[in-house]
């Protein structure tokens, strides 16, 4: 079971890195394509691109702690990445924009799997000695 889980997990965390880069060509492509957007609108959709930016590394490094059996540490990183679409969520309601508001309800979901399997990993003891 506990290898089935460790796959599921890395397997999640893949497809979350694939879907933050997603998220994140979105937003520069919105402010690519709306020549006319207004300032607070591009510092918006920048900041999210930024924050996805972030998100990516953070899913990162949950990847590599995760190849180390480090599930603790893999949470932590998780859970820094998951705080990015609550954040953009809350601004967008500023600069509405459907496919912004899609990839963001996209990655909200997807993000919470990998989150979800590692915590089921470290709660069930699947940790390493130096945790």
């Amino acid at each position: 079971m506990a290898s089935s889980l460790h796959g599921l997990g890395f397997d999640s965390l893949s497809l979350a890195v694939f879907r933050a880069k997603t998220s994140a060509n979105v937003f520069n492509s919105i402010m690519l394509r709306n020549k006319d957007l207004q300032q607070k609108q591009k510092d918006i959709y920048k900041a999210c691109r930024h924050n996805y930016v972030v998100a990516i590394k953070s899913l990162g490094d949950a990847k590599t702690a995760w190849n180390e059996k480090k599930y603790s540490l893999a949470t932590k990183s998780i859970e820094v990445a998951q705080h990015i679409p609550i954040s953009c969520e809350k601004a967008l309601v500023e600069a509405p924009n459907f496919q912004a508001k899609r990839a963001n309800e996209m990655s909200d979901i997807i993000f919470d799997i990998p989150l979800v399997v590692a915590k089921e990993m470290e709660n069930n003891g699947h940790k390493t000695e130096d945790e």
